[in-house]
């Protein structure tokens, strides 16, 4: 399955003033694939019922069709489940000197936002992971934390994983913007 990345950067600015800008956004969305797999399930679970209909309106069909039955019908389930549940879009919002949001939309349509105080906001950075044999770029931010004083460190596009000329882009801007800032 290859995904297919697209990032759209916006900048919001006060009164019109295109130079300083107090707002960027950046969306990463992953171009959708098509349920072709949970329409062939469906369909064959429609044909399985409709072949097993006599018995199972007589309550005769043996106990290994209906476990088939009932298997199929939960694996349909459990494949629509995982396709709705998988994220399409996130979005990430710095507004200085407010804070930073990060939206994260499934292709069901739940939506889940995350808001950082600017305050609380440390370093932008981009970090390389070793996954198997993959290399994954991720942007990062480090967070501090109310109590303690310790940072955390938050990964930023988790699940869309742009790639990393994308990374850049984001960081640089990111990054410029914090330091005007602070």
């Amino acid at each position: 399955m290859e995904l297919h990345h697209r990032l759209a950067t916006k900048c919001f600015s006060r009164a019109g003033n295109v130079e300083q800008p107090s707002t960027h956004e950046f969306t990463v969305s992953i171009k959708g694939d098509k349920p072709i797999f949970g329409i062939l399930a469906v369909v064959a679970l429609g044909i399985a019922v409709f072949v097993k209909s006599e018995c199972l309106q007589e309550r005769t069909c043996a106990a290994t069709d209906v476990c088939w039955l009932l298997f199929l019908a939960v694996l349909v389930i459990l494949y629509f489940h995982n396709y709705l549940s998988t994220v399409q879009k996130e979005t990430l919002l710095l507004v200085m000197p407010l804070g930073l949001e990060m939206s994260t939309i499934t292709r069901g349509g739940r939506r889940s936002i995350t808001w950082i105080p600017w305050s609380l906001i440390g370093d932008f950075m981009i970090l390389d992971v070793i996954s198997g044999q993959k290399v994954i770029f991720c942007l990062a931010v480090t967070v501090k934390e109310c109590v303690g004083g310790q940072e955390k460190t938050l990964i930023l596009f988790r699940n869309t994983r742009p790639r990393l000329n994308h990374l850049e882009t984001i960081y640089k801007e990111l990054q410029t913007s914090l330091d005007k800032y602070r």
